[in-house]
């Protein structure tokens, strides 16, 4: 994973973002960030990383989105404090139906060493804007990418509420 471009945000944990209370289990904070590893010069406005928390704050009328059409090379990474089994992801889209991913990879990593593959999908994962991402099998990390690797001309990319499902 390239990391220029990258630009951080201290997210709450999903909990206290859907209920809206204090995070109880800090070991389900996360931080989120957006980039791009291309190698165009992406101007950080473009990342909207000044409205990442809009991806998690219970509130499905508010976004995170790109500032442009899709291109193959952004991302958005989750970054947890220690390892944890995630069985999901998933990036809910359904106020803006458009503004799915239309193709896109997972890495997951753990301590900072080398990220594998651990998924991979086109537009079947998505589903009335909403893309679900769902392991075969729980991955355990502490760093989660996801990756576009299909572009589009017109449409965003948008997430209005992302959800870590826990195996553990």
């Amino acid at each position: 994973m390239g990391t220029n471009n990258v630009n951080r945000v201290l997210a709450a944990c999903v909990v206290a973002a859907l209920f809206g209370g204090a995070c109880a289990d800090r070991d389900k904070a996360f931080v989120l960030e957006a980039g791009s590893t291309g190698d165009a010069e992406l101007p950080m406005e473009a990342m909207r990383v000044d409205a990442l928390e809009k991806a998690y704050d219970g509130d499905p009328a508010t976004r995170w989105s790109t500032e442009g059409p899709q291109a193959p090379w952004y991302y958005l990474c989750i970054r947890f404090p220690k390892p944890r089994a995630v069985a999901a992801l998933v990036l809910d889209a359904s106020s803006s139906p458009h503004d799915w991913p239309r193709a896109f990879v997972v890495e997951a990593g753990r301590g900072g060493g080398k990220l594998r593959e651990v998924f991979r999908a086109g537009s079947e994962a998505t589903r009335k804007g909403v893309t679900t991402i769902r392991f075969p099998k729980p991955v355990t990390a502490d760093l989660f990418v996801i990756t576009l690797t299909k572009g589009n001309d017109f449409y965003y990319w948008s997430v209005h509420e992302l959800t870590v499902e826990y195996a553990d």
